[in-house]
């Protein structure tokens, strides 16, 4: 009966897809579920609005890449808190995302592919952080996209159409790079692929080292001027920029890569299984309890990976080891933030791990959707929107104590201030708050 109800939805897709975009809707709202980044994010996007030069809460360095920023910068001329044109266009980025994944495992798992675009959107660490303002979702539908659109170069008989295609890639990677620099990892990833792909004459030599050149271009540029305006701008005013996070100067390279790895391979399990998104160890210790299950599952994802590069040679899937090995290099705790740009390419290497034998795959689906809704529902439902909703609340006395603020340029200090009232008056006075106890 459950196979039958799966093929079912799988022959009228639009159901599905119209049930988890309404899910994703039903989470719009006015308010602002307030972070560390989002707060960057929103300063950058409301300087970049006034029409003056990006700032991030008052400083020119960024830190952030401009990408995002830009891209919801003119929501802002709505308002001061356009919270809810951002939250309706973060939704509108998710769809994308999940129509972007349809149209990419029908090339893989045709009979399976509505349920993959599914499990990326219900999944509940994808909907934590769809409702902030953050680049995720951003980052993940032009990644989707570019995927589709690269991979639309093999096969391309006609000139005039290959260069056109690679023309709408061109403009898709300088987008992707802007919001993401890590996306320049579909560098060597394409290089890899497009070498693949020679070798079974789905594209001809010229093409591609061809789109390859066009690809590093595209993608070095803008990761090239925002690595350089942050160094020298940090060099300037004595500070930080982002990719001081790549060197530890307190753990030896080694020490440092085995804690990068250890997050990587926790992470990953954090971000597939239902219902462990928040059951993280101590990070750089292989020994902690959770890794009983992240271990096993890596292993599990490793298998899946190479029966899917036996099964076929996708960009989705050379992009993998190259990301996860970038990131390993940043050795930070994010929360499993950076691993789900992979979500869906995960997914598949949990697919192809999976016996293909009865129903196994098909009801390992329906319990994982299941378990996801469940969670993502209960979480939102009984967390994370009383908690918005209260401190949205605070607003008006967050304001009024930034307009008697406003005139002292002297630094602030906030005492015993939960932690989301100090980014809201942060964002407020648009400069930093410290907090102490």
């Amino acid at each position: 009966m459950l196979r039958q109800w799966m093929v079912r939805c799988q022959s009228r897709p639009r159901g599905v897809l119209c049930f988890c975009a309404l899910l994703l809707a039903v989470q719009v709202g006015p308010w602002w579920y307030s972070s560390i980044d989002s707060t960057g994010y929103l300063s950058l996007a409301r300087s970049m609005a006034r029409g003056g030069g990006p700032t991030n809460l008052g400083s020119p360095l960024w830190w952030y890449a401009p990408g995002y920023p830009a891209l919801i910068s003119p929501l802002f001329l709505l308002g001061e808190r356009p919270f809810l044109a951002i939250s309706v266009c973060q939704w509108l980025l998710a769809v994308g995302l999940m129509l972007g994944v349809y149209r990419w495992a029908r090339h893989i798992v045709a009979d399976a592919a509505i349920w993959f675009a599914a499990l990326v959107i219900i999944n509940h660490g994808f909907c934590i952080h769809f409702r902030r303002p953050l680049s995720e979702t951003a980052f993940m539908c032009f990644l989707i996209w570019t995927i589709n659109a690269l991979h639309g170069l093999a096969g391309e008989a006609r000139p005039a159409r290959f260069g056109l295609r690679l023309s709408g890639c061109t403009v898709l990677l300088v987008a992707l790079c802007a919001i993401r620099p890590v996306g320049i990892m579909l560098v060597p990833a394409f290089a890899v692929w497009a070498w693949f792909a020679v070798r079974g004459r789905t594209i001809g030599w010229r093409r591609a080292i061809t789109a390859s050149l066009v690809v590093s271009l595209a993608a070095g540029a803008p990761v090239a001027g925002f690595v350089a305006h942050e160094r020298a701008l940090a060099a300037e005013l004595g500070g930080r920029s982002y990719s001081d996070e790549f060197h530890d100067a307190v753990r030896s390279p080694l020490e440092s890569y085995s804690r990068g790895a250890q997050l990587c391979v926790s992470d990953i399990g954090r971000v597939c299984i239902p219902g462990l998104f928040k059951s993280h160890g101590m990070p750089g210790n292989w020994i902690d309890p959770n890794m009983l299950i992240h271990v096993p599952f890596f292993a599990v994802i490793c298998l899946g990976w190479w029966r899917w590069r036996r099964h076929d040679n996708d960009l989705y899937q050379w992009y993998v080891p190259f990301y996860v090995l970038l990131i390993a290099a940043h050795a930070m705790d994010t929360g499993a933030r950076l691993m789900l740009p992979l979500l869906p390419a995960l997914l598949i290497c949990v697919w192809f791990a999976l016996p293909p034998v009865g129903e196994r795959r098909q009801a390992v689906i329906a319990v994982s959707l299941a378990v996801q809704l469940v969670v993502a529902v209960s979480y939102w439902l009984a967390f994370d929107l009383p908690r918005v909703r209260r401190y949205d609340q605070q607003w008006p006395a967050v304001e009024a104590m930034a307009r008697r603020l406003a005139a002292d340029e002297s630094p602030r200090l906030g005492a015993e201030v939960p932690h989301e009232v100090k980014l809201m008056l942060e964002l407020a006075l648009d400069r930093p708050v410290q907090q102490r106890r």
